[in-house]
């Protein structure tokens, strides 16, 4: 295979007799199948990105009031305890990034204030056309 199996691949080899993908062990296991199956049709139909974990995940209606999710055992830590993490991760740095623009925009702000104050007196100080005569210049007459 070259990578490692997606949950519902794993689902599929343990819920099935002999591992033949075909006979169900239950039910349950085949319903699970026909909406992982269908989902991803749906999905890969549309164009969309397919989140294998994400569709297994939805299949079997989440964790239970235990925390475990159906069908994988001890392997569900795998496919699922980072996912967590990693959101939780994600919001952290999505509002750190959040707070940094807000202070970058009060700080461009400031400076954009400061850059008019600097052009309003330069341009009080200095004539609008430098060859034009200044009253703080004395006028020659041309030669």
């Amino acid at each position: 295979m070259g990578r490692s199996p997606y949950p519902h691949e794993l689902f599929l080899h343990t819920h099935t007799r002999n591992h033949d993908g075909v006979t169900f062990v239950s039910d349950r296991a085949r319903q699970i199948h026909e909406r992982v199956v269908e989902s991803l049709q749906s999905q890969q139909m549309n164009g969309d990105n397919v989140d294998h974990a994400r569709v297994y995940y939805e299949a079997v209606g989440g964790r239970d009031r235990r925390g475990r999710v159906f069908g994988l055992g001890s392997y569900a830590n795998v496919y699922y305890s980072h996912a967590s993490s990693s959101s939780s991760a994600m919001a952290s740095r999505l509002a750190a990034t959040t707070n940094e623009v807000i202070e970058l925009r009060g700080t461009v702000g400031v400076l954009m204030d400061r850059i008019n104050r600097l052009e309003d007196f330069i341009s009080c100080r200095l004539p609008a056309d430098p060859q034009a005569p200044s009253a703080d210049r004395p006028h020659s007459p041309p030669s």
